[in-house]
C-alpha cells in the first residue's frame, strides 16, 4: 500500500482509542450524562473494572493520579487543551507514569502526530513493559510510520500480555490493510468483534478488506453496520477519499423527506 493510503488510514482510523480502557466509572458517567456523539472521544468511555493493575501502576503517587483523572475527563468533556494541561502535571508529580505517557500518546495520534505518540509510547513501555495498551500505541504509531516490523513485534506483545483484550486484534488488522493482506485483516477483525459490542471502527477495517478483495456485498454490509454505528463519520471527506483509493465508491444514502 502505498504511502498516501497510509496516511488516509491513518485519518480514519485514528478514532479508535486505546486510552479508554484506563477510565475509571465516574468518567464513564459524565459520558453518558452528557449524551456524547458516538465518535472517538465516546469510545473513551469504556470502563477500567477489567483492567490489569500492574506493578509499576501501585507506585503512582495519589497527586499524579488525581491529575491523570481530570486528563479524562476533559477528554469526555472536548476539552483536549485542559487534558494536555493535566497530563503535563500528571507527569511533573510522577515522570515515569506509564497511563499518563499512553494517553499523551493517544492524543498525539488522534492530532496526526505520529513519531510524537511513537516516542511516548516507546518511554510508556520502557517504564511498564506490561502495559498492554502502551503497546498498542506504540504499534499504531509505527503503522503510520511505516515502521511495520516494529509495529508487528508491538502489537504481538500487547496480544501476548492480554490476549483477551480487543484493541490488540483490532491493531494487527490495520497493519494487515497497511501490508496488502486483506484475509489477515478480515481474521484479525473477527477475533477484535468476537471481544467487544459491536464497534464500529472494526466494520470499517472490514469495509477496506473487503473492497480490496472486491467483494463489494460484502463491503456494503460492512459500510451498512458502520453508518449504523458512527452515521456522523460515515460522510466524512477523510473516509470517502480513503474508500475511493481502494475502489470503493460510498453510496448515498436515502434521504427521507420531511414530514409536511
Amino acid at each position: 500500500m502505498s504511502c498516501r493510503n497510509i496516511v488516509a488510514l491513518a485519518l480514519c482510523f485514528a478514532g479508535a482509542v486505546y486510552g479508554a480502557a484506563q477510565l475509571d466509572p465516574a468518567a464513564v458517567n459524565i459520558a453518558r450524562s452528557e449524551q456524547t456523539e458516538r465518535s472517538w472521544r465516546t469510545d473513551l468511555g469504556v470502563s477500567s473494572s477489567s483492567a490489569t493493575v500492574t506493578v509499576a501502576e501501585l507506585s503512582v503517587p495519589p497527586k499524579a493520579r488525581k491529575e491523570l483523572e481530570k486528563a479524562r475527563k476533559s477528554i469526555l468533556r472536548h476539552r483536549l487543551g485542559d487534558a494536555d494541561h493535566y497530563i503535563a502535571k500528571a507527569l511533573l508529580a510522577w515522570p515515569r507514569y506509564c497511563q499518563a505517557l499512553t494517553l499523551k500518546s493517544w492524543l498525539a495520534i488522534s492530532r496526526h502526530s505520529y513519531e510524537e505518540a511513537r516516542v511516548d509510547a516507546e518511554m510508556a513501555v520502557q517504564y511498564d513493559p506490561n502495559d498492554h495498551l502502551a503497546l498498542v500505541l506504540l504499534g499504531d504509531s509505527s503503522i503510520y510510520l511505516n515502521r511495520f516490523d516494529d509495529a508487528l513485534r508491538a502489537i504481538d506483545r500487547s496480544i501476548a500480555i492480554k490476549p483477551n483484550a480487543w484493541e490488540g486484534y483490532y491493531e494487527k488488522g490495520k497493519l494487515s490493510i497497511a501490508t496488502g493482506d486483506w484475509p489477515g485483516a478480515l481474521r484479525a477483525g473477527a477475533k477484535a468483534s468476537s471481544l467487544t459490542k459491536e464497534n464500529a471502527d472494526l466494520h470499517l477495517l472490514q469495509v477496506f478488506a473487503f473492497a480490496e478483495m472486491k467483494n463489494r456485498s460484502a463491503a456494503d454490509g460492512e459500510m451498512a453496520a458502520f453508518r449504523r454505528l458512527k452515521p456522523e463519520a460515515s460522510w466524512s471527506p477523510e473516509i470517502k477519499r480513503a474508500l475511493s483509493d481502494v475502489g470503493y465508491n460510498v453510496e448515498p444514502a436515502i434521504e427521507v423527506p420531511p414530514r409536511e
